[in-house]
């Protein structure tokens, strides 16, 4: 199991309180048990092994429960069963450490009759996967100088905020990569120059010369 956020308005959610107590402790469980993704396998002996091993509580009839609510989604792929949450990317941030899902995302055009009824609006949230920037994304020279007038931003520390955010896994796609880039570099620049202002010279001289060293800048 892992470590996950739990925020004051699951105790609150409208679904969950028409659920017994014991399926809203489940819903947790899972959480806990799934991959960075918010998926895991649909296994009920053995998600009762690990959230409930001193209870005789249906699981497979908890789980019934939490799906009728769509608050989990069981599905087929390759004849496999599995669970997957929704709302995982809205409430969850798996460290950037945590190793990559090995479980397949559940098939928008499946031909399983279970997978069917899946809403497809649910599909493109489940389990959270995060979305990077294309890796041909290449700001143009018109943003790029607008930037550095804007926020005094040198060319090494524009390209140095461009591989960070290439770098940088967001919850959901983007339709304006440059929007985000723009941004990106705005938040940065504002927190570097406050962070200047807290540091005496010498810190920000080696500060300095350290981000040049790493973007191979004498």
């Amino acid at each position: 199991m892992r470590s996950r956020n739990i925020k004051p308005g699951f105790f609150q959610n409208e679904n969950l309180v028409e659920l017994e107590p014991q399926t809203r402790l489940l819903f947790i469980g899972l959480w806990l048990m799934a991959d960075r993704e918010g998926r895991l396998e649909d296994r009920p002996k053995k998600i009762k092994m690990q959230v409930f091993p001193a209870d005789s509580w249906d699981v497979d009839s908890m789980l019934e429960g939490l799906t009728g609510k769509n608050l989990i989604l069981r599905y087929k792929v390759d004849s496999k069963r599995y669970i997957c949450i929704p709302a995982w990317g809205k409430h969850q941030n798996p460290h950037v450490n945590e190793r990559e899902s090995t479980i397949p995302a559940p098939k928008q055009n499946s031909t399983n009759p279970a997978d069917s009824l899946i809403p497809d609006s649910l599909i493109p949230d489940c389990g959270g996967a995060r979305k990077r920037a294309p890796t041909n994304y290449t700001p143009s020279v018109a943003l790029l100088d607008g930037l550095t007038e804007e926020t005094g931003a040198v060319d090494w520390e524009l390209a140095d905020l461009l591989k960070e955010m290439k770098d940088h896994e967001f919850k959901s796609a983007k339709k304006d990569w440059d929007a985000v880039y723009r941004n990106w570099v705005r938040k940065a620049m504002k927190w570097r120059k406050n962070e200047t202002h807290s540091r005496n010279p010498d810190d920000f001289a080696t500060i300095h010369a350290g981000v040049r060293k790493a973007a191979g800048l004498k």
